[in-house]
């Protein structure tokens, strides 16, 4: 069956509202294409960073109808390479998974550099990959990755136009992930990640 607009823009509300996160009050107050955006975006990140947190099997599938997580039997590297095979036809106009379907006309719409989807694919694989930071440098790229990437996306669909709005969504990112990671040091602790 294919995808129609509609049924991705749904799928991607609900996975945004089932996350529970703080974001989606802000996200609530947008206007309906900034929030629908914003939706896609958050699905999209929310899909991709569950590859690291929940484990192998997270790779959200689509039933529409039921809008259910489906196990899937790909690793958590080969969960991550499906998410950038689907970036990759997002940015060719065939995606099949309704979070890219959903995430294809706003990567259009907002001028969205895929460059920002593609770091946030790889600040997660680095969540699966490296367990210390030798220097606050190196942990700085994961910063930039996995929450000013997202900054990056964010202005755009803002509408933000000043010359600084990069620099603050990259500053800006760095200081909340930053503050993630101090929240999360005794759970982190338990999987070994320093």
């Amino acid at each position: 069956m294919p995808l129609f607009r509609e049924d991705s823009v749904r799928y991607c509300g609900w996975v945004t509202r089932s996350a529970r996160s703080h974001f989606v009050l802000g996200i609530r107050l947008l206007p309906k294409p900034r929030r629908e955006a914003m939706e896609a975006v958050y699905a999209f990140c929310r899909a991709v960073d569950d590859v690291a947190d929940e484990g192998s099997g997270s790779f959200v599938r689509g039933d529409l109808a039921g809008c259910t997580k489906v196990p899937d039997p790909f690793s958590q590297l080969e969960e991550l390479n499906r998410w950038r095979k689907e970036l990759a036809a997002c940015r060719d106009g065939f995606p099949t998974h309704p979070i890219a379907v959903g995430l294809q006309p706003v990567v259009e719409r907002y001028r969205i550099p895929m460059e920002c989807l593609e770091q946030i694919v790889q600040g997660v694989e680095m969540d699966l990959t490296i367990r210390r930071y030798a220097t606050f440098e190196e942990m700085k790229v994961y910063c930039r990755r996995v929450a000013s990437a997202v900054g990056l996306i964010s202005v755009r669909i803002f509408g933000c136009r000043h010359p600084a709005s990069d620099w603050y969504a990259t500053a800006l990112g760095i200081a909340l992930q930053l503050t993630n990671i101090l929240r999360d040091i005794q759970s982190d602790l338990t999987r070994d990640r320093i």
